[in-house]
């Protein structure tokens, strides 16, 4: 009888130890992303490569990946997290004050960066190669809509045509409006693989490379040192190359580290 006690005592032990292991790895992990940012992130689906990166980094903490998704004309990634919507934010600017120059944000810490991106040109074939925009002086470019990069080029004396959207953009480079196309990185990329009327231009270095990173409360260290293990891993692993060519987009390693030393 003493056996059959501990016996039972052991196996309710081990199925306590089991219920608590699930527990922990079915527990959620909650990112904000954007709702319809193809090829980052599209709550259809969901699908995106800061997606799929989510749930590959809350797989690596034992912790299953939820979404809370945000609209870009009304929602401001960093306050999202300080408002407690979600435990990480997907695409945080790390260079201080972002593409538009805009302060940081008091209470928000940002985790190692994931990867890069800049700019890039578009254009038909048989189109001549540049490396730089210095090259395109007096030429049209089209741009989607009034943005800082518009009224920078524009600034620096370039003959810029200004579309509503990034489609507009391919469409007017496709039919001669524009001989050159000025885009986002990944979305170029993605925007024109399998076409034979738009290619992305060879060689071009993009003026201005940006790193991204997840932005967490800065009262979570814990969490935030956790993802910059898992980030690091993938980065110096390699495997983030498979997550990113999924969607058609080349892999650019992190150019630059958070400013809160992470």
């Amino acid at each position: 009888m003493r056996y059959t006690l501990r016996a039972g005592a052991a196996a309710a032990a081990l199925l306590s130890a089991v219920a608590a292991a699930q527990a922990q790895t079915s527990e959620e992990l909650i990112f904000c992303a954007g709702v319809d940012n193809l090829p980052m992130s599209e709550a259809a689906g969901p699908s995106g490569f800061e997606v799929d990166l989510a749930r590959a980094l809350a797989e690596r903490l034992g912790r299953t990946a939820r979404f809370e998704w945000l609209d870009p004309h009304h929602d401001f990634t960093e306050k999202a997290v300080l408002d407690g919507r979600c435990d990480a934010a997907l695409g945080a600017i790390v260079e201080p004050g972002g593409m538009a120059g805009a302060q940081p944000i008091t209470g928000v810490t940002l985790t190692e960066p994931y990867y890069s991106a800049g700019y890039l040109l578009i254009h038909r074939p048989g189109v001549r190669p540049v490396r730089t925009l210095e090259a395109l002086r007096g030429t049209r470019i089209a741009l989607e809509g009034e943005s800082l990069v518009t009224y920078t080029l524009r600034q620096q004396g370039h003959q810029v045509y200004v579309l509503r959207d990034y489609q507009g953009v391919v469409d007017a480079v496709a039919d001669g409006r524009a001989e050159y196309g000025y885009l986002w990185g990944p979305l170029s990329a993605s925007l024109t693989h399998n076409r034979s009327d738009v290619v992305l231009a060879e060689g071009f270095r993009p003026a201005e490379l940006w790193s991204f990173a997840m932005a967490v409360r800065g009262s979570e260290t814990e969490l935030r040192q956790a993802l910059d293990r898992a980030i690091r891993e993938m980065v110096e692993g390699g495997s983030l190359d498979a997550i990113f060519s999924r969607y058609r987009v080349p892999y650019v390693a992190p150019a630059s580290r958070p400013a809160n030393g992470s």
